[in-house]
């Protein structure tokens, strides 16, 4: 939650003003259930989240920027992990990238746990 809120908190001192303060006031009030969102967004699914925030009156591409830009290093290490051999820039066998796939939905699991 914290990247969630720095990224609202950039956004209001950069330009954004109102609109980022109030997604920061909805993430902070839960609202928005903040494991969920980010959830969402590393699932791609826009539609949800752009439903919401107008059921909340809040910007729904600036919401989606946000969670975005706080999943964006998550997902390229998830993608890293899946993709690539360890100790080797080499892609991964069509066996290994099933074994990442199984690894990457276990850990999918405990990071939403925790």
């Amino acid at each position: 939650m914290p990247y969630l809120i720095g990224f609202c908190n950039d956004f209001a001192a950069g330009g954004a003003g109102e609109p980022a303060k109030n997604i920061r006031r909805v993430i902070e009030q839960k609202e928005i259930e903040p494991g969920s969102l980010l959830h969402a967004s590393l699932l791609r699914q826009q539609s949800p989240i752009r439903l919401r925030a107008t059921q909340l009156g809040i910007s729904p591409d600036l919401i989606w920027l946000i969670a975005e830009l706080t999943v964006g290093p998550i997902a390229n290490r998830l993608q890293y992990e899946a993709l690539a051999c360890e100790n080797s820039a080499e892609p991964r066998s069509e066996p290994q990238l099933k074994t990442g796939a199984r690894t990457l939905s276990r850990v999918w699991v405990l990071a939403c746990i925790s």
